[in-house]
């Protein structure tokens, strides 16, 4: 009750964002301030501020009162299709389109840093999700493989051994303790040992 299909806007999909209180027995329409030829994607949360990612090159955007105005929040981000965001302790993680692919904020979103080091240099990446475990932080990047990092995204190790494809795109993991699912264009792989190997 209360959501309705969104409709076009200059050739675009014109995404709106809906919220619910009571458990989605019910939605109603969030405030302005986003874009209308965007399309939201993934959200995040930390504390009492969400965010989510657009796809027409729009960064992220943040909402402070929960989805009664949303704003920008972009500083240090290049023009990008947001794939992927991603809370981690007092982190927020941005996968996108770009050179090197991730970026991270350690104030809330209002300024970002790349955040790549480790990832292949030569080319722009298509980072598509984030996971993580005890131990790593995981990004799936498209044509790549799997990548983990254990000092906050400062570094990234590729561990794609066992996995049958890297194409990757649109999909994500899950964890169930220390074990780690990856969904691929190939099916779902698991690792008990961090990405040290896939089956």
């Amino acid at each position: 009750e209360g959501l309705s299909e969104s409709s076009p806007a200059n050739g675009f999909a014109n995404s709106s964002i809906y919220r619910s209180t009571d458990a989605g027995a019910s939605w109603s329409l969030t405030g302005p301030g986003i874009p209308t030829t965007e399309a939201t994607n993934k959200f995040a949360s930390i504390g009492g501020e969400v965010y989510t990612g657009l796809n027409f090159l729009g960064g992220v955007y943040k909402t402070l009162d929960a989805g009664a105005s949303w704003q920008p929040a972009n500083i240090g981000l290049p023009e990008v299709d947001v794939n992927a965001i991603f809370p981690s302790g007092s982190y927020i993680f941005s996968g996108s389109v770009s050179q090197p692919g991730i970026h991270r904020s350690a104030d809330g979103g209002n300024t970002w840093l790349p955040f790549g080091q480790g990832l292949d240099p030569t080319t722009a990446k298509i980072v598509t999700a984030f996971g993580q475990n005890s131990s790593y932080l995981f990004a799936s990047v498209d044509y790549f493989g799997a990548y983990r990092s254990s000092d906050n995204g400062a570094t990234w190790q590729l561990v794609s051994n066992g996995l049958t494809t890297f194409c990757v795109f649109g999909h994500g993991f899950a964890t169930n303790g220390t074990d780690v699912y990856f969904a691929t264009e190939d099916g779902v792989f698991r690792t008990t040992n961090s990405g040290g190997n896939w089956t």
